[in-house]
């Protein structure tokens, strides 16, 4: 009986051992990730081992044997010297507009100094060209109207009816809110990112006083009257496309009664024709707003495989390869890197982006063939493997594994059509343009203002998008459509960025 007792009483202790093992090693498993990400470096390239070879994409037998006896002139030694570029600076200065600068001899200079007589010119030399820069400057424009009237109606009833001409109707009335001022502190803050109180010396410098407070009425009003019918227009047409993205990021708003808020992001897949970008600003996380965005959207979805997106009935969801392998990153380090499970996960998710790589240039349907050749088999090698490792479920290694398995029909997805990527990066890419404007202005005070910056950040990005100068567009939009007779969508369309008028006008010229 006592042997029992402490057979079991051993056990316990062994299970507790084990336990507080697995905890230890939990614990220092996030204490590396947090000195990783205070001190460590931020970018995710698969670490070198000494003396290990590479698992995939090198063959170390295949390389001749270094005996050691070589002669020295079978060594050969290159030598790396850079190429000078010929007619680089005459290049880059050739599509400007040119000014003229003479220096002549005058006077006195202008006498032979042997016997003093008048020199005769023979020619001139460019001795260098070099940019010049002009400051910008604001002019006022001055809008006439023209009336006229009937010399015979007036000599035959002595009076006459006084006919004017047709002048466009302002952006914002009663103001100096005009397209190219509005137009010009938008780029300054979405996309330069200068915030509206910064903006204030500049405009000091122009000679033009302007405070934060009118630059940001201007931007609510331009929204309200011109962009938000726009974006209206474009959230349309992104619900009919077959292929988008969708990521989210936090934001901070003042005057609501939760601070943090989210932007939700969706774009349209490479594949399609128009490239279509869009900023929704919503007070929450909750699944039924990406839902209630995509309402009538039926087509594939990029997504970092977070639970509101699979939730959306009706979309085919397409979940991020890069999620997998930023996971077994993170997971390495808290293994001997030399036989790091985590670093042969990695390996695997490198391999299957090299491949991808290589089919880039294919077209859809030939890059479908392609990936059931070459990229399938490795990824049905992966699940395997990670299906057959023994790990602790808690750890980094386990995380990651966890997060491959239980997302493979959508990790998969990618295979079934050669429109679709294997990653959300041009999603997360596009959120990368909102969180760098963020780390300047910081937050919005009302939601109305966080709504504002979502609207004017899509019709920008969707303009860079198209190919259009985001400015052109800009003050385009503000010349056109306040002089519409009504805001229907057939009327609209012809203002969206990939019409050929608008891209005749606005088209980037860099």
């Amino acid at each position: 009986m006592n042997n029992k007792k402490l057979e079991q009483k051993n056990k316990e202790l062994t299970e507790q051992f084990q336990l507080v093992l697995e905890q230890n090693h939990y614990l220092q498993e996030q204490l590396f990730v947090l000195q990783r990400q205070m001190y460590g470096r931020k970018k995710e390239n698969t670490p070198s081992v000494e003396g290990q070879t590479n698992l995939f994409d090198s063959d170390p037998f295949k390389e001749p044997e270094q005996t050691g006896q070589e002669s020295q002139e079978s060594i050969k030694v290159r030598s790396f010297r850079r190429k000078k570029s010929s007619g680089k600076k005459a290049l880059s200065l050739a599509h400007l507009p040119s000014k003229h600068l003479h220096y002549c001899l005058e006077g006195e200079d202008c006498l032979c100094d042997a016997c003093g007589s008048q020199l005769t010119e023979i020619g001139s030399t460019i001795v260098r060209e070099e940019p010049l820069f002009i400051p910008a400057h604001i002019e006022k424009k001055l809008v006439h109207q023209h009336a006229y009237k009937c010399c015979a109606c007036e000599k035959k009833s002595g009076s006459t009816p006084i006919k004017k001409a047709r002048v466009p109707k302002p952006l914002l009335n009663n103001s100096f809110g005009s397209p190219t001022m509005v137009a010009q502190t938008i780029i300054e803050k979405y996309v330069k990112k200068v915030p509206a109180y910064r903006q204030e010396n500049e405009w000091k410098t122009f000679g033009f006083p302007l405070d934060r407070q009118k630059i940001t009425n201007w931007h609510l009003l331009a929204t309200d009257y011109v962009l938000e019918p726009v974006y209206q227009l474009l959230k349309e047409t992104l619900q009919k496309q077959e292929v988008l993205h969708a990521d989210e990021t936090t934001y901070t708003v003042l005057d609501v009664p939760k601070a943090t808020t989210y932007y939700w992001l969706y774009t349209s897949g490479k594949s399609e024709t128009h490239p279509i970008v869009l900023y929704q600003h919503e007070l929450s996380r909750k699944h039924e707003l990406p839902q209630k965005f995509l309402d009538r959207f039926t087509g594939y979805l990029h997504s970092d495989a977070y639970s509101a997106y699979g939730k959306i009935s009706q979309v085919k969801n397409v979940y991020c390869w890069a999620h997998v392998r930023r996971k077994f990153h993170e997971a390495i380090g808290s293994q001997p890197q030399k036989y790091s499970t985590a670093l042969m996960g990695e390996r695997y998710c490198d391999l299957l982006f090299k491949e991808e790589k290589k089919m880039r240039h294919l077209s859809p349907v030939e890059r479908q063939k392609q990936r059931e050749q070459w990229i399938k088999p490795i990824v049905d090698e992966f699940f395997s493997w990670a299906a057959n490792l023994h790990i602790l479920p808690r750890s980094k290694l386990g995380e990651a594994v966890g997060y491959l398995l239980k997302y493979k029909e959508g990790l998969c997805t990618f295979l079934t059509d050669g429109r679709l990527e294997t990653t959300n990066n041009r999603a997360e890419r596009a959120v990368k343009e909102l969180v760098i404007g963020r780390k300047n202005w910081l937050f919005s005070k009302s939601e109305k203002g966080a709504q504002a910056s979502g609207i004017i950040l899509s019709i920008l990005r969707t303009a860079v998008e198209n190919g259009l100068d985001p400015r052109k567009y800009l003050v385009y939009l503000f010349e056109q459509i306040p002089n519409l007779p009504s805001l229907t969508k057939t009327a609209l369309a012809a203002y969206l960025p990939w019409n050929q008028t608008v891209q005749a006008y606005c088209r980037a010229s860099y």
